[in-house]
């Protein structure tokens, strides 16, 4: 019998963003979550994955980036 694997995800954004939070209730522990105003690292990740868009969350599900929370995880 094989195993599922759980999909990589990542968020970036807001600690005090609604959909961010949202995001990570969502996804639990499944995510990791990369702060993007206290660290300008993950600022600078989440502009060169999102090209250069500013809105958040952006979430990244096995490398592929995607803008914003619709509410599915």
């Amino acid at each position: 019998m094989t195993e599922r694997r759980q999909p990589k995800v990542i968020i970036y954004g807001r600690e005090k963003c609604p959909f961010t939070r949202r995001a990570r209730e969502a996804y639990g522990r499944k995510a990791e979550f990369r702060d993007v105003e206290t660290d300008p690292a993950n600022l600078k990740e989440m502009l060169s994955l999102g090209q250069g868009s500013r809105r958040i969350p952006l979430i990244v599900r096995d490398g592929v980036p995607e803008i914003g929370f619709e509410g599915r995880s």
